[in-house]
């Protein structure tokens, strides 16, 4: 008997606890595949390690919509190999979803955000509404400390890749859209048209000095993500591929996953390089700390401006800006946005965006030890996540702020 078959809760229920199989608990919604990444890569890297029992079967279960199919057909038979079925049914869903929500032994938390569909432990832990439903809330802190765990759980198993074999190629009317036969190296860039949570937007023109670079490296430049193709982009033979018909989270996923470097506006789109530890440059974000892990990712932040005080934030003073933001509960909005007119943002130049996408490429070719100035900035957070993160903030970047260190 299959888990399809499964008609009702109670149906589930006995089936799970039967069989003794269980359910990926806590991922984030189906149209963020992105952080859904770092949420299954979480599940992957605890049976590698031995962290949960590697005898019975797990159910990654979401509604059915084109990036769960996506996610379905690029990676599916490729994790079976950890004992993983991945299926796309909306009653299914909700059947799933209520069993975590009132037995979460069933289940495996794997989540890595803010909101929680099960818990076990109600320590720090509230009610909140949220798209007119009821959710377990968890802490800033809580996010911090999750994040942190499954940091040093990649860590302990950087010796096992377990997405080498599984991403789809580019081939078809893709690679006839790109312009590539295989052999090209590629590189996907990614642009913010609003300001929001972690990231702000930038100007396209800041990009210029990159892309010239890149173009004239002989990379084929490829626009990934939804928003619309700038038209200063045209002049650097950028393939306009989010606005072609072609677009889709497969083609997302083949692209990101093939491209020799990415420069991501912060975005969850920066999750696949992460996963795949390929070369990534995330640019604009003002956490400083809620960075992604990869040794290949180079971070280029956004410096905060004090516009009462006239003056930029410290590091550290921004990191703790961060920290203390409201909380779900406490604010309509989430502990990223920034409220107020009181901050304003110094914004990446385009300079530190060609030096940080030159030491991106520098770290894909090898290990690059991180300078003086890196090991100084990742001991300002030795309780977050850059103190366990293998990504660095572009030394290019703090040779111009080392006064704010």
């Amino acid at each position: 008997m299959s888990i399809q078959s499964q008609s009702s809760g109670e149906q589930l229920y006995r089936f799970l606890r039967d069989t003794g199989s269980r359910l990926l608990a806590n991922m984030v919604y189906t149209d963020s595949p992105g952080h859904q990444m770092h949420e299954l890569d979480y599940f992957l890297r605890k049976y590698l390690a031995h962290e949960i029992d590697r005898g019975i079967t797990y159910y990654w279960i979401h509604r059915d919509s084109d990036i769960s199919r996506a996610m379905i057909e690029v990676f599916g038979d490729r994790f079976r190999n950890y004992n993983l079925v991945m299926v796309a049914d909306n009653d299914l869903f909700d059947m799933a979803a209520e069993i975590c929500r009132m037995v979460p032994e069933l289940g495996v938390d794997v989540g890595l955000g803010h909101v929680r569909n099960s818990v076990i432990e109600r320590e720090g832990t509230f009610i909140s509404p949220l798209n007119g439903r009821l959710h377990y809330i968890v802490t800033n802190d809580a996010v911090i400390n999750a994040n942190r765990t499954y940091y040093q759980l990649r860590s302990r198993t950087r010796d096992v890749d377990p997405w080498a074999e599984a991403k789809p190629a580019i081939d078809g009317p893709l690679a006839d859209l790109i312009g590539t036969d295989g052999r090209d190296r590629i590189a996907a860039v990614h642009l913010r048209v609003h300001s929001g949570n972690a990231g702000f937007a930038m100007s396209p023109d800041m990009l210029s000095a990159s892309l010239a670079f890149l173009r004239d490296n002989g990379y084929r430049i490829v626009k990934v993500g939804t928003e619309p193709y700038p038209r200063e982009f045209a002049a650097y033979g950028v393939v306009n591929y989010s606005e072609s018909p072609l677009r889709c989270f497969k083609n997302d996923l083949a692209i990101l996953a093939n491209a020799d470097i990415s420069l991501i506006n912060t975005s969850g789109l920066e999750n696949v390089a992460d996963v795949m530890n390929l070369p990534c440059v995330s640019f604009s974000n003002w956490p400083l700390t809620a960075v992604t892990y990869s040794k290949s990712t180079v971070v280029v932040p956004a410096v905060m401006l004090d516009a009462v005080r006239g003056r930029s934030l410290s590091f550290s003073e921004q990191i703790m800006f961060y920290r203390s933001r409201p909380e779900y509960w406490e604010s309509e909005k989430a502990a990223h946005y920034l409220q107020g007119d009181r901050f304003g943002a110094s914004l990446p130049r385009s300079e530190e965006l060609l030096a940080a996408v030159q030491e991106a490429l520098r770290l894909g070719e090898g290990d690059l030890a991180l300078t003086p100035l890196q090991e100084r900035f990742k001991r300002l957070d030795a309780a977050g996540l850059m103190a366990v993160a293998e990504s660095r903030v572009s030394d290019f970047f703090l040779q111009r702020y080392q006064h704010l260190i």
